[in-house]
């Protein structure tokens, strides 16, 4: 009872993130939750990344909330951990800036809930937050180091970016340095050990390192987002040379990394909270307002559970994994003819692969293993990653099964891997066109 009574606020800060994230799992019908979770899915399950699923992120993300998945593969043990995470970083906040933690929650779910997706970008956002509480509340420099190579870990773009900071700032002092350094390296040097002893070391190097050559062809443009992100960074340089040289706003500074290189609204909008929350640690804001900030956040939840949710969203009961995932009822209809189509095919040893950015929903969602076509769109299988994946065609199964509707969405010109599934249609052979899927089976 005391612990309650002592810690009531963040108890009550937990079920709200369970709740949000459950209500809002598919939202704004974005697959990058979806495709967070089957990494985690697929290491708990044995599997290992770069060989048997294609990531091209550094893995501590998905190895943390595997630690959920091991006893159940329930979508919601991987909320529970989520809802965890965020609610031990609001801790950390309240710690640093007290009620004015209550305007970075309205900022994370403004506008739209859009920013608190589960993703390795945001467990990013929550590393950020914990160095800052860490720099300045415990500057224990071996575990402040430990911390930096997580983030590495996490997301090798973001967590460099941070590494940097801390060296930049420290760059005269060889003894702090030394001493982060060598916190740094043990995460790094398990991360490594293990991939020599799981021999992924290569396929690591070029999913995350040589990919990001292909990747950056399909996700660099000149958006809204771009310049915003740009004009955003350059305010807070100059405010940095003139006003605040601390290793806290070097942080800041460095959580642009957020948004290289996918300049689009989820990315920008982590690098506005962080400045957010920078800001915050500098003005005082009356406990009224946070309050007033609590409620509003509360109303946006329910305001766009209604408006974008609402109750003709459906759940995936026909998936034992995702009974309580909520869909559209247009994505509901796909992804259950999907799953009809598959089981149709499946027999327990010749598994179908699905060419489909929707194709982990049904091997989850069944609780079998997931493939290397997991993320389904280009850029995601190292470099020149369309002829590498060309050549797992050959091999990985006899069936291949493509949703037509989906071909014709995302065309030729996009993001899509349209060559595979036209690589499939010429050189195997139609068994049967169901609705909007098209089975593919390999030439005698």
């Amino acid at each position: 009872m005391k612990f309650i009574k002592k810690y009531h606020n963040y108890i009550l800060f937990f079920f709200f993130f369970f709740s949000l994230l459950s209500l809002f799992s598919f939202y704004n019908h974005s697959y990058d939750s979806f495709w967070n979770y089957s990494f985690s899915y697929a290491i708990a399950r044995g599997e290992v990344p770069y060989v048997d699923f294609n990531t091209v992120s550094t893995p501590f993300c998905a190895f943390f909330f595997s630690i959920f998945l091991i006893f159940s593969s329930h979508y919601l043990w991987y909320i529970f951990g989520w809802s965890l995470v965020l609610t031990f970083t609001f801790y950390l906040l309240f710690q640093m800036i007290q009620y004015r933690s209550f305007v970075v929650l309205f900022a994370l779910l403004f506008p739209f809930l859009h920013t608190i997706i589960p993703t390795y970008n945001l467990f990013c956002f929550c590393l950020y937050i914990l160095l800052l509480y860490l720099e300045k509340f415990h500057k224990n420099h071996y575990l402040i180091g430990f911390v930096l190579g997580i983030s590495v870990l996490t997301k090798q773009t973001i967590g460099v970016f941070f590494l940097l900071a801390s060296i930049i700032y420290y760059f005269k002092d060889f003894k702090i340095l030394a001493k982060r350094t060598l916190g740094f390296m043990i995460p790094c040097l398990l991360f490594f050990i293990y991939l020599l002893f799981t021999n992924s070391f290569l396929s690591f190097l070029d999913l995350c390192f040589f990919g990001l050559f292909d990747f950056s062809k399909t996700t660099m443009g000149f958006s809204i987002y771009f310049y915003l992100s740009i004009v955003l960074f350059f305010l807070f340089f100059f405010y940095i040379l003139k006003k605040d040289r601390s290793l806290s706003a070097y942080y800041t500074l460095a959580t642009v990394s957020f948004v290289v290189p996918l300049f689009d609204s989820y990315h920008f909008l982590l690098f506005f909270c962080s400045v957010f929350v920078y800001v915050l640690t500098k003005i005082s804001v009356s406990k009224k307002i946070c309050y007033l900030f609590l409620g509003l956040s509360i109303f946006l939840s329910i305001l766009n559970f209604y408006t974008h949710q609402g109750f003709s969203s459906k759940r995936l009961q026909f998936l034992p994994n995702l009974d309580s995932y909520l869909v559209s009822q247009q994505q509901y209809k796909i992804l259950s003819n999907m799953n009809q189509v598959f089981l149709k095919y499946y027999d327990g040893k010749k598994i179908p692969v699905i060419l489909s950015t929707k194709n982990s929903f049904i091997y989850a969602g069944n609780d079998l293993d997931v493939n290397y076509f997991l993320v389904f769109l280009r850029g995601n299988y190292g470099y020149n990653g369309i002829n590498k994946l060309i050549n797992r065609v050959k091999k990985s199964s006899d069936i291949y099964i493509i949703h037509e509707g989906e071909l014709k969405e995302l065309g030729s010109q996009g993001a899509f891997l349209y060559e595979v599934c036209d690589y499939v249609m010429k050189n195997f052979t139609l068994v049967e066109k169901e609705g909007e899927f098209l089975i593919y089976e390999a030439k005698d």
